[in-house]
């Protein structure tokens, strides 16, 4: 019995140690995200990089944040949780999609155009579909599709034809258009990107 105790503080703190070491960064966030950094909390900003050994705490059920591991993967921590990252990788549901504590999503995709659109002719044209990738949101940035607004998360791609809404002014988008260069768009905001940027033209 004493074997197996000993057996698991080992494997619960090589957990801790091994995640110790990464650095996570913070790429998107909705509501009020805190670190704690010794006894005080800090607010969290977008870019900032933190470690899976800090704790964390978002506050509200509605709030979350979107964080870049090394290895690409997206972790994307809901509301009502204060604990350490390196935790809740490590306790995460395999199965459960109802109300997971800790969620991973894949990262999706790269930024850029896959292919293009045959138009109907005597000779077929390969029309270029430019597409922008999400690199980084503050508050919600929503996409319209098939007339249904979503939130916009890291990684997705959308058209430029897709209107794009952000509600208010301290909200911003961070994409990296289709030809690798990064642009912010900041609320309030409700056009589509083509449009907003014959407008910076």
């Amino acid at each position: 019995m004493k074997k197996i105790f000993y057996i698991f503080i080992f494997s619960v703190f090589f957990t801790i140690t091994l995640f110790a070491s990464d650095k996570l960064t913070v790429v998107g966030y909705v509501g009020n995200i805190e670190v704690k950094s010794g006894k005080k909390w800090v607010k969290l900003k977008i870019d900032d990089r933190i470690s899976t050994n800090s704790t964390i705490r978002v506050k509200s059920i509605e709030d979350y944040v979107e964080l870049l591991m090394p290895d690409n993967t997206i972790v994307r921590i809901p509301g009502g949780v204060e604990e350490k990252i390196a935790l809740l990788i490590k306790n995460q549901p395999k199965t459960s999609k109802k109300d997971p504590a800790f969620l991973v999503v894949e990262r999706t995709g790269v930024a850029g155009v896959r292919g293009g659109i045959g138009r109907p002719g005597p000779k077929a044209q390969n029309v270029q579909v430019k597409k922008a990738i999400v690199k980084g949101f503050v508050g919600e940035c929503k996409i319209l599709i098939n007339d249904i607004w979503t939130n916009l998360t890291y990684g997705m791609e959308l058209d430029y034809t897709n209107k794009i809404m952000i509600s208010t002014s301290n909200y911003l988008l961070r994409l990296q258009l289709s030809d690798g260069n990064i642009t912010n768009i900041y609320g309030p905001f409700e056009k589509t990107l083509e449009e907003f940027l014959k407008s910076e033209e």
